[in-house]
C-alpha cells in the first residue's frame, strides 16, 4: 500500500512537473515600437499674374500684365517658363462695297472667323514686328551664343522661336535658386497693341456731291484696306511654369529632359544652375 503511495506520489508529481514545464513555456511577450515622424518640406511654387484682361484693346494701348515665380513652400527650387502666343480672328470681317454702275451695296466677306494670324511680322522697312509688344521685366535678358552662363545670374533668361510665325514661343530659364518664401523677379511687366495695326480696321468713306457738267449728284466711296490684316483679331498669350527642387539629380531629371519647356540652347545654362545646389 506504502509502495503503491509512492508510485501515485511519483505519478503526481511526474504531471506536475509537465504542468510546470508547460507553463514556463506559455508566456506574455511585449513588443514595443517607438513611431519617429520626420516633418518633410513643403514644395510648393505658384505662376502668380496681374493682369485684367481689357474688352476693346486698340493700338498703341499698354496693358498691364505682370508675370512672376513665387516659392510659398518651404524647399528651395529653381523654375523655367514658356509663353506661347497666338492670334486667332474672332469675327468675319465684312466689307460693304459699292457699285458704281447699278447704284448698289454689297457685303462682301473679306476674312473669316476662326484664321489664324501671324503673331510676328514684317513692315515696310523689313523689321520684324510684333503684334503684343512686350515690356519684360528688368532682370530679364535674352540668351546669346558664348555668353559666360555666371553673367546671367540672378536674371531671367530668355529665348524666341520664331520659327513659325502663328506660334511663336518664348523660354524662360532663371539663372539662380528661388529660396522658401521668396519670390522670382518679374517675367513680364505689361503688353501693348503694335501702333501699326492702326491702319487694320477696314471701313468705307462716303462722298456725295454735285457734278455740274452732267447736273447730277455723285456718290463715291474710298477705302481704308487692312495693311496687316488684324481686323476683329484675338490675341492671346498662353504661360506656363514649371518648378523643381534645387539639387542637382532634380534638375537633371526633371529639367534637362524636358524639351518643351527647357530648349537645347540653354544646357550650359542648366548646368551652371546645378552648380549652384549644394547637393
Amino acid at each position: 500500500m506504502k509502495r503503491n503511495r509512492i508510485k501515485l506520489l511519483v505519478s503526481l508529481s511526474a504531471v506536475l512537473c509537465i504542468f510546470l514545464i508547460g507553463g514556463t513555456i506559455a508566456y506574455f511577450s511585449d513588443r514595443e515600437s517607438v513611431g519617429n515622424v520626420f516633418a518633410m518640406g513643403t514644395y510648393n511654387g505658384e505662376l502668380n499674374e496681374v493682369f485684367a484682361p481689357p474688352e476693346n484693346w486698340q493700338p498703341g494701348v499698354k496693358t498691364e500684365k505682370k508675370v512672376k515665380i513665387s516659392n510659398t513652400g518651404t524647399v528651395d527650387f529653381v523654375a523655367a517658363a514658356r509663353f506661347d502666343e497666338n492670334c486667332i480672328r474672332r469675327d468675319d470681317v465684312i466689307s460693304r462695297q459699292y457699285n458704281s454702275e447699278d447704284g448698289t451695296f454689297t457685303d462682301v466677306t473679306v476674312a473669316r472667323a476662326g484664321e489664324e494670324l501671324p503673331v510676328v511680322f514684317t513692315d515696310e522697312e523689313g523689321i520684324l514686328q510684333e503684334v503684343g509688344v512686350k515690356q519684360f521685366g528688368s532682370q530679364v535678358v535674352f540668351y546669346e551664343e558664348n555668353t559666360d552662363p555666371a553673367d546671367y545670374a540672378g536674371k531671367w533668361v530668355g529665348f524666341r522661336d520664331v520659327t513659325d510665325r502663328k506660334h511663336v514661343v518664348c523660354y524662360f530659364l532663371y539663372a539662380g535658386i528661388i529660396s522658401a518664401k521668396e519670390d522670382s523677379p518679374y517675367i513680364l511687366e505689361s503688353v501693348t497693341m503694335n501702333p501699326l495695326l492702326e491702319s487694320t480696321v477696314s471701313r468705307s468713306h462716303q462722298i456725295l456731291y454735285y457734278y455740274k457738267e452732267a447736273q447730277q449728284n455723285v456718290q463715291s466711296f474710298s477705302y481704308d484696306v487692312s495693311e496687316y490684316g488684324y481686323d476683329s483679331a484675338h490675341y492671346s498669350i498662353h504661360i506656363q511654369s514649371k518648378t523643381v527642387q534645387a539639387t542637382r539629380e532634380a534638375i537633371a531629371g526633371e529639367l534637362a529632359e524636358d524639351n518643351e519647356m527647357v530648349p537645347a540652347k540653354f544646357t550650359d545654362l542648366l548646368k551652371y544652375v546645378q552648380g549652384l545646389c549644394s547637393k
